[in-house]
């Protein structure tokens, strides 16, 4: 059970890169010509003001996984009992190997 997190985040890592594989290797994209028009129409459109999404977009990321293991062993490590420094020093070593 404790390899769980790191199975999910495997499958996860390997479902994404599958897909950004599978949308690169896509170099046409067949439209009918109402849809082509309807495209250009679309990105013709003069910009304009989304404050929810980039209110969305200063937020952290779900899929920032070393801000979120950071942010987890910044807080772990706040919450800690006062340990002597050798039973610190063998913890850093842990993540070494």
């Amino acid at each position: 059970m404790g390899n769980e997190p790191n199975q999910s985040l495997t499958v996860f890592e390997r479902a994404l890169a599958s897909e950004t594989g599978d949308l690169a290797d896509r170099r046409v994209f067949a439209l009918s010509a109402d849809d082509w028009d309807r495209l250009g129409d679309l990105l013709d459109r003069p910009a304009s003001d989304k404050p929810r999404i980039a209110a969305l977009l200063t937020e952290p990321s779900v899929l920032d996984v070393e801000q979120a293991v950071a942010d987890t062993e910044r807080a772990a490590y706040a919450a800690r009992p006062e340990q002597p420094d050798e039973f610190w020093d063998q913890v850093e070593s842990w993540s070494d190997a």
